[in-house]
């Protein structure tokens, strides 16, 4: 808990004093600079020559500038990964794009650092596919099966003691039946997500890539699909949908539902290659011999029924729930068997051997043809339900459903071996520290999310340049400026995942919270790139009732006043602004959220494709990064390690940004008064510009916003600059990267 104690005192930190500003409809208004600005305070502490205790020192020559990052994860730039050239064009959450940014921002970390990187994984969301179907190679050595989210999985040589299945493909459409025809390609009887249509998709490799065939014109849900040979093929579905093709596919044309009695059609079976018996879920037999021409029908009395097959010309079962009918006769006389179970696929091996299976597990065999039946559940007991039924081979059956896999031996071994198959996504929390010096085991928490989302179509955009690249840009500057500083409190950097779809990875952060650490407060930037009234205005959020939160608003507002930065602070206790600081109140960590626009006023690209890079003002992701910087430092105390050198030495402090495009914050002070000269030289030693120069007191702490121009305001050209301040104690200099 932090307590007020210690929260006076870091308001009131030295060497920048803390001092509010004015208010304007209870909004703090801190006013920008143009030139130098003086506040009053004397400097306790020389930056310059400080001993940072992260090991890790940024190498600023290449860091890149807050837009180039922005850029990058938004998927305006394209990024080299493990040596690959990619774009990333989401970040949602569960696509493998923001596996792409992660492994771009842990570079980032690790390339210009020598913090120690902590990767937090934590399980994101387990995704069970529910199998409808599953179809064997002619040669017997792949399986394939399909989900009713679309998914396609295949297993090579499903024989094997140990089944291994791996995702191929997403059709991203309910897939509720497979055939593979005579030619080898593999058909697929869909349902379009989001209403009653249907489609069939057809793949000729394999599986690993699918093309819509059809009519042209929209048809109900097809669920299921049979091919004759090569040419002539069958697919029925909803409200006595059925559609033919001649042509092997390229063409399908659609039956008068009317035949049907728009029923919907469960079940079909191919018996050559113009011959076709349906069955209907009111338990309505229909055959045709001319590939659709005419039809008879035959009613069976008990309904309702999902699946028939027929081994020969002869013998055929239709299968229902408690219902078994078996012909002998090609379907002249059906014969009813009540079977105690709700079956919903059935194959007909031969003339005598039937297996069929459904709901809760059951598992059905019968040797005379669908006369009698034994029921399995002694040999494979699991109660998933069984949507479809491959032959391996005389003994050996695969049921696929819900998301368990069964490969059966009916025969004298009466062996069972069960697959679960599940979608595991892994999120992943990007930890970084900057240790402190004298009390190291004390934290103050800087975040942001680095997942974004869409309303669209996340899985395919998410740019996510504001909401939330504006945050991730600003603490990851935010430690590059600190990384020469020593700190007596350490700072712990976060960028989370799985913000966008509930907050999951700083809930998992801050439910396996370091016990041998003091998380004092957390400030959590979210959404601070668009600029709404053009006044730089900021929301800030604290829990309303909080005393330690109000603190840590105040405290916020009055960094940053001190370094004029320019923004219009508007404090909003209590707002509903579900962000990753809600974790920490959770746990009872004060907190803040700091997000852009007064009272809501967000970017109208909010959680749209069009969150684009072009759409972020970097002037005000700049000051509020400098602010978050100043306010880090007071929070975290800045140690001294040579208390006597810093008495008598000026101070530059690290500018914000660095690197910089557009501008950058310098803040220098003196133990002294003095004539000082603040210059800027290029790589030659050439100097190309005076940044401030004059008689100045020892009691000012001086800020200058810096537009990057030579003495005939000439715009200056990108590459490694040296600050330099010179004054009568001694000079020091600091490294600064300009970008375009």
């Amino acid at each position: 808990m932090l307590m007020l104690a210690v929260i006076a005192a870091i308001v009131s930190f030295q060497p920048f004093s803390i001092a509010k500003g004015g208010s304007t409809e209870g909004s703090a208004r801190c006013a920008s600079a143009n030139g130098s600005v003086h506040k009053s305070g004397g400097s306790k502490g020389s930056l310059s020559f400080l001993t940072g205790r992260c090991d890790n020192v940024l190498q600023s020559n290449d860091f890149p500038a807050l837009e180039e990052i922005d850029r990058a994860i938004s998927g305006a730039d394209s990024v080299v990964v493990n040596g690959v050239r990619m774009l990333i064009k989401t970040r949602y959450a569960y696509s493998e794009s923001k596996n792409i940014a992660f492994d771009y921002l842990a570079s980032l970390i690790t390339n210009h650092t020598r913090c120690d990187l902590k990767e937090q994984d934590f399980v994101l969301q387990v995704r069970k596919p529910d199998l409808r179907t599953s179809v064997l190679s002619a040669s017997a050595d792949t399986l394939w099966l399909g989900s009713i989210e679309g998914k396609v999985y295949r297993c090579i040589d499903p024989q094997e003691q140990m089944m291994h299945f791996e995702e191929i493909a997403d059709i991203e459409e309910k897939i509720f039946d497979f055939v593979i025809d005579e030619m080898g390609r593999l058909w697929a009887a869909c349902g379009l997500k989001g209403g009653g249509l249907g489609a069939l998709f057809m793949s000729a490799d394999g599986g690993q890539s699918w093309v819509e065939r059809g009519e042209g014109g929209r048809v109900y849900t097809l669920r299921c699909i049979a091919f004759g040979n090569e040419i002539f093929g069958m697919a029925a579905g909803s409200y006595g949908t059925v559609v033919r093709t001649a042509d092997g596919g390229a063409y399908w044309a659609s039956i008068d539902p009317g035949i049907f009695s728009y029923h919907t059609i469960t079940g079909i079976d191919a018996a050559s290659p113009m011959h076709y018996r349906l069955v209907s879920y009111f338990g309505e037999v229909y055959e045709t011999s001319d590939i659709g021409t005419n039809w008879s029908m035959k009613s069976l009395p008990v309904f309702p029924t999902y699946a028939i097959d027929f081994c020969d010309s002869d013998h055929g079962v239709v299968v229902g729930e408690d219902v078994v009918y078996y012909t002998s006769n090609g379907g002249t006389d059906w014969h009813e068997v009540d079977v105690a179970a709700d079956l919903r696929n059935v194959c007909m091996v031969d003339s005598e051997l039937v297996v069929a299976a459904g709901v809760d597990g059951a598992l059905w065999r019968s040797d005379d043809g669908g006369a009698s039946w034994t029921e399995l559940s002694s040999i494979c007991s699991n109660n998933s339900d069984a949507n479809d039924i491959t032959p391996l081979d005389d003994d050996t059956f695969i049921f696929a459903g819900e998301n368990v896999v069964r490969r059966v031996d009916i025969g004298q071994d009466g062996k069972c071996d069960t697959i679960a198959l599940a979608d595991t996504t892994v999120g992943r929390n990007i930890v970084f520290d900057h240790r402190g010096s004298s009390e190291p085991d004390s934290v103050i928490v800087v975040c942001a999310h680095y997942d974004a989302i869409s309303r669209s179509d996340p899985m395919q955009c998410a740019p996510g340049a504001d909401d939330n690249g504006s945050g991730v840009i600003t603490v990851l500057h935010t430690a590059h400026a600190i990384d020469s500083v020593s700190t007596r409190k350490t700072i712990e950097f976060i960028l989370f995942d799985g913000e966008e779809v509930g907050l999951v990875g700083s809930r998992y952060f801050v439910s396996h919270l370091d016990t041998n650490r003091v998380y004092e407060c957390a400030i959590n930037v979210d959404m601070i790139g668009y600029n709404a009234d053009g006044k730089n205005s900021l929301t800030i959020v604290g829990r309303e009732g909080s005393i330690d939160d109000s603190m840590l608003v105040d405290g916020f507002i009055a960094a940053a006043d001190s370094i004029s930065s320019g923004i219009v602070c508007d404090p909003l206790p209590g707002a509903s602004y579900p962000s990753d600081h809600y974790s920490f109140w959770d746990v009872d960590v004060p907190s803040i959220l700091l997000i852009e626009g007064r009272r809501g006023d967000w970017t109208p690209y909010y959680h749209s494709c069009s969150d684009t890079y072009d759409h972020v003002d970097f002037d005000f992701v700049s000051s509020v990064g400098a602010a978050t910087t100043r306010f880090v430092l007071d929070l975290a105390g800045e140690a001294v390690a040579n208390e006597a050198a810093a008495t008598v030495m000026p101070v530059l402090y690290p500018n914000y940004p660095n690197p910089f495009s557009i501008g950058t914050i310098i803040t220098y002070s003196l133990p002294g008064p003095s004539i000082v000269r603040l210059a800027v030289y290029d790589v030659l030693g050439r100097r190309v510009a005076v940044v401030d120069e004059g008689y100045r007191d020892a009691s000012d702490t001086h800020i200058i916003r810096w537009d990057p121009r030579d003495k005939s305001r000439k715009r200056l050209s990108e590459g490694v600059y040296f600050l330099r301040l010179e004054t009568r104690f001694g000079e020091t200099t600091r490294k600064i990267v300009l970008v375009h």
